[in-house]
């Protein structure tokens, strides 16, 4: 039964396929390949690049038109997309082909399909839904399953979420609690050492127990895998994304999260070694508060765990260059303070690629944070928090705020 719906599956991708060969160049399907390089079926890799690259297209063409009328050919073209998407959703739900189109697609295909016309164009209501069109990332995501346990009989659908280094990363919404969760599974071709790293990331955020770190759930042995807490977007975008609006009471209220998580995590003898403006991330609750939550403990260093032998390549994003000199074997706190000065710089101004200040006091705080001389720079957390905590009113000042 199961071979039988498998083979039927596959047809079905075969012929989809072909039929949209016919009708947009075949040389279509290579354009956006990349983005679904994780997805097995050939066809339905090629599928899914098409039919991506084409919504895109299409859709990019028709938020171009002012004059409110949609060409016949173009009407023809994306109402053939829809009804394709369409039938492959609905046949292959309960396979391993089972997909999820990005929601703010879905919501204006679903609209487009109300007004679409075969022949002589469409008109384009006024109320036309428009959206980002992505080109960056999947608009299609296969739909995996995750057990939950001890409770094997409950099985919630994964949605890919991206990929690090060393492991792919999913979500699913666990029903019974209505809480999002990741899963982050060990890719495939992972080395004993890397595979190491992986299994102590769970350990250590498992052990870590502060409301300014994700915190980790199960270990799935046999699959590699662990659960973990889910926060809502990155520090980068969160900060990006309010930016013109964010106050500074709510940027200072940050910064002393961040000084608290890293202050517990170097007080439990750990090093961080991987701190960048996209593995801090951040939650937020319905009643209006924010928080840091640290994540990626990949690369975490503890003195009693002997993986970093000498001369291994740096890896990082916001690493201090010295270490090209000193080696990452010999990563100590203040090169966490090193990267840490960054991300506090982008906190408070929005801005990277150096250091940003207008204000002397605010400039020399950030400044000994990076300084090149490791004598000169902040030895530990609590040490840059004081430094941080005496800027304060200046920071206010600067920001337009009264104290």
């Amino acid at each position: 039964m199961f071979n039988s719906l498998a083979d039927e599956s596959i047809i079905l991708l075969q012929r989809k396929l072909n039929q949209l060969t016919q009708i947009f160049s075949n040389d279509n399907t290579r354009i956006l390949e990349d983005l679904y390089r994780l997805v097995p079926n050939k066809d339905q890799k090629a599928l899914f690049s098409l039919i991506h690259n084409e919504l895109n297209s299409l859709l990019g063409f028709m938020y171009s038109k002012h004059n409110g009328h949609y060409n016949a050919e173009e009407s023809r073209k994306l109402k053939t997309i829809i009804d394709v998407v369409q039938v492959l959703e609905s046949n292959l739900k309960d396979t391993s082909y089972h997909f999820k189109l990005d929601d703010s697609y879905e919501a204006v295909l679903k609209q487009c399909k109300t007004f679409l016309s075969s022949s002589y164009g469409s008109g384009i209501p006024d109320d036309l839904q428009v959206i980002e069109l992505i080109d960056h990332k999947p608009i299609f995501h296969l739909l995996e399953s995750v057990s939950v346990p001890g409770l094997p009989t409950v099985v919630y659908p994964l949605l890919y979420a991206g990929e690090g280094s060393y492991a792919h990363v999913y979500k699913y919404l666990d029903e019974k609690y209505n809480l999002p969760v990741i899963v982050k599974r060990a890719k495939k071709n992972m080395t004993p050492e890397e595979y190491t790293r992986f299994r102590n990331e769970f350990n250590d955020l498992k052990k870590l127990d502060s409301p300014f770190i994700i915190k980790a759930f199960e270990y799935n042995e046999e699959k590699m895998e662990f659960t973990m807490e889910c926060a809502d977007e990155t520090l980068d975008r969160h900060i990006t994304r309010m930016n013109d609006r964010l106050p500074m009471k709510s940027r200072i209220r940050l910064v002393s999260q961040l000084f608290r998580a890293f202050e517990y995590i170097h007080n439990e003898n750990l090093l961080h070694r991987d701190i960048s403006y996209s593995n801090i991330l951040i939650k937020h609750h319905e009643d209006g508060t924010t928080f840091i939550k640290v994540a990626d403990f990949g690369l975490a260093k503890d003195p009693n765990r002997n993986l970093t032998r000498q001369g291994t390549v740096i890896k990082g994003v916001l690493n201090d260059p010295s270490l090209a000199v000193t080696g990452f074997e010999n990563y100590e706190r203040r090169h966490d303070i090193y990267a840490l000065s960054f991300v506090i710089n982008f906190i408070l101004t929005g801005k990277k690629n150096g250091l940003h200040s207008t204000d002397d006091a605010i400039y020399e705080f950030l400044s000994l944070g990076i300084d090149a001389d490791l004598n000169k720079r902040y030895s530990n957390v609590p040490e840059m928090e004081a430094a941080f905590q005496r800027i304060i009113p200046v920071l206010y000042q600067s920001g337009g705020i009264k104290v």
